[in-house]
Order: structure tokens, then sequence, then C-alpha cells
């Protein structure tokens, strides 16, 4: 939790600080595309879900939940969410599903949807002008797979089903080291709007499988979860993003003779907060009843 102390010096420097004032102070939106029951359901992607869920809640959040959402539907839900934020302070929203080369997000019935699309159905929202907005995309965005360094486990991917027949090429038996089971969903890399305060971040670098743990949930996700829990009370969102970058290195794959033996996931980007910096400050200000 974060400093009362800190809260109010923060709220007294808002030249510096996007201003938090209200409770809830903002308004999430996750949407989770499982495409359950599929020849390419996203296993574990329900941990994701929970834990994105948790986390947001308790920075003193508003949330919605979707799932399995067409590209059509999801669209316009987005659009919809987008609209009505006249009483939150910043939005957050994330989308975890299927994706293919070009920034294409995967809808459940295949259909797809350009996430340049997504992007300005958030930035042009009126109620969001001069506000944060960040996008958290979990997906692929080709089919190359990266030196990356990872738990060890059989792999699949967010991707097209011919990467995962790819990968089962590459790693006959499907595992490393025979522990846990991994889908490809994420490394990590950050797509710059020219809208004004926007960050907008990828799993993954342009035309790269993602990867995911089937228990655990994807690598992305998963140090969101950390580090933000941890540092959100005392780090500004773009420096906690910097620590995700980090955090990732520390994932490691060990597969000798294959594509997949030995790298780093790295993490690139920007954001454009400009000068300004948003501070989550988990439990400020408090609720008055």
């Amino acid at each position: 939790m974060a400093n009362e102390k800190e809260f109010h010096a923060h709220v007294a420097k808002q030249k510096e600080f996007y201003p938090i004032t209200n409770h809830p102070k903002g308004r999430v939106l996750i949407v989770n595309n499982e495409f359950r029951g599929e020849y390419d359901e996203r296993l574990g992607s329900d941990k994701d879900m929970y834990d994105m869920f948790q986390l947001w809640k308790n920075m003193g959040c508003r949330l919605t939940v979707e799932t399995d959402l067409t590209a059509d539907n999801l669209l316009l839900r987005v659009k919809e969410f987008a609209a009505h934020q006249e009483r939150s302070d910043f939005c957050v929203v994330i989308i975890m599903s299927h994706g293919q080369e070009g920034d294409m997000v995967v809808g459940s019935k295949k259909g797809k949807l350009e996430v340049k699309k997504l992007v300005e159905s958030i930035t042009s929202s009126a109620s969001l002008k001069s506000k944060p907005k960040l996008i958290f995309f979990q997906m692929c965005r080709g089919s190359n797979i990266q030196k990356i360094q990872a738990d060890a486990g059989i792999f699949d991917t967010d991707g097209s089903t011919w990467i995962n027949e790819m990968l089962r090429e590459v790693l006959p038996n499907g595992k490393i080291l025979g522990s846990e089971k991994i889908e490809v969903d994420a490394t990590a890399d950050e797509y710059v709007s020219p809208t004004k305060d926007v960050m907008v971040a990828f799993a993954t670098q342009p035309d790269y499988v993602s990867f995911r743990e089937i228990k655990k949930g994807s690598w992305f996700i998963q140090s969101i979860k950390k580090v933000f829990t941890d540092k959100a009370a005392t780090h500004d969102v773009r420096d906690l993003m910097s620590m995700v970058k980090e955090d990732l290195k520390k994932n490691i794959v060990y597969a000798p003779g294959s594509a997949l033996h030995e790298g780093v996931v790295t993490m690139d980007g920007s954001d454009s907060f400009g000068e300004k910096r948003l501070m989550l400050f988990p439990g400020f200000p408090k609720l008055h009843k």
C-alpha cells in the first residue's frame, strides 16, 4: 500500500503527476479470448485473467471482464468502454488473445482486428482527453522464434496452429527438462501511439511469437503482476514497465540443439506521457463514507 504522506505530496504536484482524486480511481477492461473447447484453446489464460483482476482491484479500480469476444464485438466493447470515462482518473485495457503478423488480434470465431483500430477507439474518446491510457496486448505478432530465456516446459503458441506444429518439430517430445508446459505467448515490446497520454505495451516484438506457461500464466502478464504488486506504491508506471523489462530477462530456457536454446527476452519502446508521471498509489485516495 502507498504511504498517505506520499499520496498528499503527489496531490500537491499536479503539474508533474497525473491527478489521482477519484474513487474508484481508474476503470479497467480485461478481455480474455480463451477459445475454450477449441483446438487452439489458450490453456492457462484464466490465471492471467484472475491475476490481472486482483491486481487492478487492489489498485482501487473498477473492473469489467469479457471473455471470448469476436473481432467485431471486441471493437464494439472497447469503444463502449472508452466512451464512459468521465469519473475516472485513468483507464487500463488488457487484451489477451491469439494474434498474427501485422498486429492483428484474432477474435473468438477467427475474425481478425487491427490493433491500430483498437488503440484509436480508446485514444479518440473525448472522456479520456488528457487522461493516461494504458493498453496491454498479450498475443503473438508473427511466427518468428526469438532467442529467449524462459522456464523449461512444453511449448504452444498464441499464434496460428502451424506455429505449434513447427515447435513440435523443434521439440519432438514437447518437453524441455520435463518441467512445466509452456505455450508461446510473450516477450515484450511497446507500441508508440502519436496520441498524447497513452502507453501501449505488447507482450512480444513485431513478427515474433509470445510465450505462456499452462500452469503459471504468460511471462509478460505475470511479470506485470509481480512488479506492479511489489513496486506500485513507490514508482510510477514508466519505471514499473522498465522493471518488467528487466524481470523478463530472468526467464531461462535450456534446450540444447533447438532453436529455443538460451537467449534473452527483451522489452523495448516508449510512451507519450511526456514529462508527466502516473503514480497508481494502491490504497489511496481513501473512500470516505
